[in-house]
């Protein structure tokens, strides 16, 4: 191979990855012919402050998206290395992937190629356009090799080779083209075997094997290419391809490889490939990739995400038993708020009886308790990444329990009050947290008809209280047995989750062996839901702060995507509280004062309209959301995007659209209670298909903050609702019911712009925006 391999009796060294990060590149500028809109996932050693890099490089990170949760020290720290021991730092060349911090290792000589310092220099901050930095070459042990004061040698096709110890163990080749200063590390590990550590002299495996060629075209700035002198480059890459037909050479470099690199293990890696990575696999078709090392679903093809441990305690290895009754428990959690919020609805009549108030002063109890549904997402919610899932609903929930125990028993209007507003902040917190145990629990292919099972049993809830206390109220006469009913279901939860409780919270970062142990056994599984062991098991940056846990609502609202998906949600749900307002109101008013003059318990039964409505939406989109996606996974080599979702909203808005104008009509003109029935109905189905792609997307956006999407979606969609009840009955009454319902109407339809909106930008918008960066 070369004058300084034949000695025999040269010294070894040993080679190991420090993993400290990794980036996207786009494809068009590694491959000829690579599809114009992907990228690949490739290793990225930059600083860990992202911030300190100039500004140039920084207005890429919107396309590149790097991710360094941990510098080469602090990696190397935590295997026990001590880093005053490094004493010398090779840079392959200066680019800002490639550098990394040498200030971490306080004893160490960084060398770095000849021509550097004339090609990176000045750099930031003394020239505000380098896209090098200063500090570099600033830095007191820095020594640049010369072509003429040092000696060099040949090895193999190279013609220079700098012997670092001069003993043969690692040598430096001068590999030119990519930028001056270019080397390539070449670690000998046996008698006659070799490493080559090719750093971006060569991008891709396929074109130092020949299977495809260097891109041209393309490249970072508006560069033609990768490289600075592409013909110097496709020369080392030719040298280099010479010494990877050895078997005696290993080559590494940092390449990528086909869809295997779109792979996403954790929702943290959903966000950085900006909600774009492999889903679907062919298996043992070429395009297919290598996928040994993933594991898939029982189809065979599916790829499990997030990819789960081995360990027999990771949620995502539970039962299927064991995890629907936990989503059963929290979904019953987000039932019980609207629940108990609706309930009072017919009630007011007989409490402003016995309390010798009008109808319209005591439902604002019931207008307080609505909107501290909302408001209770954004103050609990926080707390499950700090104390954990369960103990959060399992707390909250017995709080929700006494206040409603309080609600039963108040003796007067003030003390009613002040519990209907104790009673929403603390019992409607499974509205907001239920997307948090989804994620923990199952995998991203399952999402979809797990938030429809835990949604249909949540947005039914409203219709539910009303539905039992006008029953109740027309049968009894009194208001408390209501209230005693929506205890009694307040202890049937907690009694649920005594027994069926776990704490499903995994944080993935920590490998299975440095997960906090849990125990099983029922008293072990107790100890989770009380939050026992969560308090006593804190290790260090496995639970968030109290400041993170907060601001991360704060950073998540800040996404471009979230104001404009809440807008859209808003504005559909908001007249789902408007129907049922109005046509309760009006079933109910006498016939002489232009109503229909149903009695209680007929206005209950005509509550099996939404009833039925939720469940029809519920079994079309149990199966069609998967349908669309699998059909945009089959058309696109197994990738996913989240804006496949938003298609089943335009089958919504076919109904939901048409169902107003029939009740406003209905309404209006009189006509027989079946257009209610009808156009109620067609507008709940749509709510349903609505709600359920509309959350999914949004949590396929950003499934490392699941429980903040939830909170946020929930708390546009209350208090849209709650503002709705301040206006929708004058509305009508004043203007005509034909013409309050056609103008929601046309807000329904005019909210087609923001899902277009959404699925021509989305994707931009999120890659402007970035991922979440305050990291549990």
């Amino acid at each position: 191979m070369g004058s300084i391999n034949d000695q025999t009796d040269r010294a070894i060294v040993q080679v190991s990855v420090v993993p400290t990060g990794q980036l996207f590149l786009p494809d068009k500028w590694i491959l000829a012919g690579a599809n114009l809109n992907t990228k690949t996932l490739y290793p990225d050693y930059s600083f860990y402050d992202l911030d300190a890099y100039p500004k140039c490089i920084r207005e890429e990170f919107v396309m590149t998206n790097p991710h360094v949760p941990k510098s080469a020290g602090e990696l190397l720290s935590e295997a026990g290395v001590l880093i005053e021991s490094i004493n010398l730092v090779v840079y392959s060349h200066l680019h800002f992937d490639h550098i990394g911090n040498p200030y971490e290792f306080p004893n160490a000589k960084v060398i770095v190629g000849p021509g550097s310092r004339v090609a990176a220099s000045p750099g930031y901050p003394k020239n505000p356009n380098s896209p090098f930095l200063e500090s570099i070459l600033e830095h007191p042990h820095v020594r640049e090799l010369s072509y003429t004061d040092d000696e060099w040698v040949s090895f193999g096709p190279f013609p220079r080779a700098f012997d670092v110890f001069r003993d043969g163990s690692f040598l430096l080749l001068d590999a030119p083209g990519h930028m001056a200063g270019h080397l390539i590390g070449c670690a000998r590990t046996g008698l006659n075997e070799y490493v080559l550590m090719g750093g971006d002299c060569c991008h891709h495996r396929k074109i130092f094997t020949r299977e495809g060629k260097v891109g041209e075209g393309y490249g970072p700035n508006g560069a033609h290419s990768m490289h600075k002198d592409l013909e110097t480059a496709k020369s080392t890459i030719d040298k280099v391809a010479e010494l990877n037909k050895k078997d005696d050479v290993l080559g590494a470099s940092d390449t990528g490889s086909d869809n295997q690199d779109h792979v996403a293990n954790n929702p943290a890696e959903i966000e950085l490939e900006n909600g774009e990575f492999l889903l679907v696999v062919n298996v043992g078709l070429e395009k297919g990739g290598d996928v040994s090392n993933l594991k898939l679903a029982k189809d065979g093809h599916t790829v499990l995400i997030p990819q789960p441990s081995d360990d027999p305690q990771d949620p995502l290895n539970w039962s299927s038993f064991k995890k629907h009754m936990l989503l059963i428990c929290v979904a019953f959690g987000a039932f019980a708020g609207d629940f108990g919020s609706g309930a009072g609805v017919p009630t007011v009549l007989v409490q402003g009886i016995e309390w010798t108030l009008t109808p319209v002063v005591v439902q604002y109890s019931g207008n307080l308790n609505v909107i501290m549904c909302g408001v209770s997402g954004l103050l609990w919610m926080p707390l499950i990444n700090y104390w954990g899932r369960t103990p959060v609903l399992f707390w909250s929930s017995v709080m929700g329990a006494f206040f409603t125990l309080g609600c039963a028993l108040s003796p007067n209007f003030a003390t009613f009050y002040g519990m209907r507003t104790l009673e929403g902040v603390t019992q409607s917190v499974g509205q907001t947290i239920g997307l948090a145990f989804i994620e923990d629990m199952f995998f991203f292919h399952e999402h979809a008809r797990k938030i429809g099972i835990w949604y249909a049993i949540y947005i039914i809830s409203p219709f539910w209280g009303p539905f039992c206390g006008n029953f109740m109220v027309g049968t009894m006469g009194t208001w408390r047995p209501v209230f005693w009913l929506v205890f009694a279901w307040s202890i049937f939860l907690i009694c649920m989750m005594i027994v069926f409780g776990d704490e499903c919270y995994y944080n993935r970062s920590f490998k299975p062996d440095h997960q906090p142990k849990r125990e099983s056994g029922y008293i072990h599984n107790l100890s989770r839901t009380l939050g026992i062991w969560q308090v006593k098991n804190r290790p260090p940056k496995y639970w968030g702060t109290l400041l993170k846990c907060y601001g991360r609502l704060g950073e998540l609202l800040l996404k471009p995507v979230m104001p404009v998906t809440m807008l859209f949600y808003a504005i559909l749900f908001m007249w789902s509280v408007g129907i049922n307002i109005t046509s309760s109101i009006l079933l109910g008013t006498p016939i002489i004062a232009g109503g229909y003059g149903f009695s209680a318990k007929a206005v209950g039964y005509m509550y099996f309209t939404p009833f039925v409505a939720i469940i029809i939406g519920e079994f079309f989109g149990h199966y069609f959301n998967d349908w669309i996606a699998n059909r945009y996974i089959r058309n696109h080599n197994g990738l996913f995007v989240p804006e496949v979702r938003l298609w089943t909203n335009y089958i919504g808005l076919f109904f939901m659209i048409p169902g107003l104008v029939l009740v406003g009509q209905t309404l209006q003109k009189h006509l027989h209670w079946a257009g209610i029935v009808f156009g109620w109905g067609m507008f709940q189905f749509g709510v349903m298909v609505v709600s359920v792609a509309t959350v999914a997307y949004a949590l396929d956006c950003y499934p490392s903050a699941s429980g903040e999407v939830s909170a946020l979606i929930n708390f546009a969609r209350v208090v849209s609702g709650f503002s709705v009840g301040y206006f929708q009955q004058e509305w009508g009454l004043k203007e005509g019911f034909d013409t309050s319902f056609g103008i929601q109407a046309a807000t329904c339809t005019a909210s087609i712009f923001l899902i277009v909106s959404l699925q021509m930008y989305g994707a931009k918008l999120r890659r402007w925006a970035g991922p979440i960066k305050l990291k549990i």
